[in-house]
């Protein structure tokens, strides 16, 4: 199958291979890139700090991107004095109920957009989070933490166990009875892939931290 790409990382300034953050005086704050998904700390800082620090500009830069890509408007466009202020979840819009991804985005927005960056999630757990939101156990989520580790062992036990026999056939299916190998088989796609190393790195300890993660939203109670 044809697989789609998102790889423009032109303005990704934290660069974690490197060691040490990004840094830049004041004088250079323009290389962030699009001005709309520039952060706080960038746009906004005091006037004691003497350097730019990038780190979580990044992070926060997703943050915008979700609003856009669900075609809604970013709302540090939308008002400009946002971003000038010392803002809460509670001054960001919604991310409107339109499927059973709505909430788990809702929440994901609100923990890149933190408007102190040492709040903000890291880009890894942002990609964990999602993960989860894509494959992990709803039902779990919202149960008590204590309770939770042990069920999601046993959820992890039972889903490792029928992904593998889900490729299994798959991998049957390649192949006729006298091994030759089938022409225009689908095989595995991009999402048997991914959800193979979710499932293979992921802890119960790691699951249940996630999904407390994108079950605590107070936000949750304006829907």
């Amino acid at each position: 199958g044809k697989r789609l790409s998102l790889s423009n990382f032109g303005y990704a300034l934290y660069q974690p291979d490197k060691g040490e953050p990004f840094i830049l005086d004041s004088d250079d704050a323009w290389v962030g890139g699009n001005i709309a998904h520039l952060p706080p700390e960038i746009l906004n800082p005091a006037e004691d700090v003497p350097e730019l620090d990038y780190t979580k500009s990044d992070v926060f830069g997703a943050g915008c991107m979700i609003y856009e890509i669900l075609n809604l408007q970013n709302p540090f466009e939308a008002d400009e004095s946002l971003i000038k202020r010392a803002y809460t979840q509670a001054d960001l819009p919604l991310i409107p109920k339109r499927s059973r991804y709505s909430y788990a985005l809702d929440r994901l927005v609100c923990l890149l957009l933190r408007h102190k960056p040492s709040k903000r999630i890291s880009a890894k757990r942002a990609g964990d989070l999602v993960e989860v939101m894509l494959w992990g156990p709803e039902e779990l989520r919202g149960t008590d933490r204590a309770a939770a580790e042990q069920l999601a062992a046993e959820w992890l036990e039972q889903q490792r166990a029928e992904i593998l026999s889900s490729l299994a056939l798959k991998l049957a299916e390649n192949f006729t009875p006298q091994g030759s190998r089938v022409q225009n088989n689908a095989g595995f796609s991009l999402e048997d892939e991914l959800k193979c190393k979710f499932l293979r790195e992921t802890s119960a300890r790691a699951l249940t931290t996630n999904l407390y993660l994108l079950s605590q939203c107070q936000r949750g109670q304006q829907r």
